[in-house]
């Protein structure tokens, strides 16, 4: 037997792991595409100093009704209008991909919605 690589294709997955941590570590268990874009928003506005998280579930991001509102499982809305939000705007939101509505006015953000 050889030691040589083979060139025939692997049948076993790439263990290649994420070159990124998760946006949602400690907040959403298995988050999806959504979830992770929403988390980026969430942790680059200083998020763990917004108000009325009791009632988040770590399912969704869809519980996030303080400032998320989704139809059918779907982000449609960030509602930051006004609630004294600093931070810088994540290029993640562009992954919103249902997004209809974005309110960020009267808070001190930076940087650009893609």
């Amino acid at each position: 037997p050889s030691d040589a690589p083979s060139d025939e294709p692997s049948d076993f997955p790439s263990m290649i792991p994420s070159h990124a941590p998760s946006n949602c570590e400690g907040l959403i268990v298995n988050p999806s595409l959504q979830d992770e874009a929403v988390c980026a928003v969430y942790k680059s506005m200083d998020g763990p100093t917004w108000p009325d998280q009791s009632t988040w579930e770590d399912s969704s991001v869809c519980t996030w009704s303080w400032f998320v509102e989704c139809i059918d499982g779907n982000v449609v809305s960030l509602n930051l209008g006004r609630k004294s939000v600093q931070g810088t705007i994540p290029t993640e939101i562009g992954l919103l991909s249902s997004l209809q509505k974005i309110d960020m006015y009267g808070n001190s953000l930076t940087g650009t919605i893609p």
